[in-house]
């Protein structure tokens, strides 16, 4: 009896252990990670604010803000993409934009960080930094209920 208890014991001792080992070992990307709407902007000059819409079928829309007046829109379509988060988007403006088509691809960082390549304009490369936008949703509505009770 004693030696079934202690087997029972080792068990689930090395149950537990590769349960705890398997959740902290990191998973591979899925497309649904990276679906969804997503903001941020160039922190290289902070003038261009984007609003990036990725779909299902890996594509979807851009808009590119300067100011009030100055905005950019795109078709984006998905060119490459692997499992190690390795994704390279192709920025196709839209009819009466007055702009060239380009690409961006995932480097690493926070949210989804995007670096312009391939662009012959000197100022046009950029960084940008995007985060989920119902991630910061959630933190601004957040940040607003911690502030009020400060007051």
């Amino acid at each position: 009896m004693k030696r079934t208890i202690q087997r029972v014991t080792i068990v689930l001792l090395v149950a537990a252990c590769v349960t705890t080992a398997l959740a902290k070992m990191p998973r591979k990307a899925t497309w649904k990670d990276f679906e969804g709407t997503w903001i941020g902007y160039d922190p290289g000059t902070g003038a261009f604010f984007h609003r990036l819409s990725l779909t299902d079928k890996k594509t979807g829309t851009c808009v590119v803000l300067l100011s009030e007046d100055d905005a950019w829109l795109y078709k984006v379509t998905v060119t490459s993409w692997d499992e190690q988060s390795n994704i390279t988007l192709q920025f196709e403006p839209l009819p009466g934009t007055d702009d060239k088509p380009f690409e961006m691809t995932r480097v690493d960082g926070v949210g989804l960080t995007l670096r312009e390549k391939g662009v012959k304009k000197p100022n046009r490369a950029r960084e940008v930094q995007l985060v989920r936008e119902s991630d910061l949703k959630r933190d601004t509505a957040r940040a607003e209920r911690l502030a009020e009770k400060m007051k």
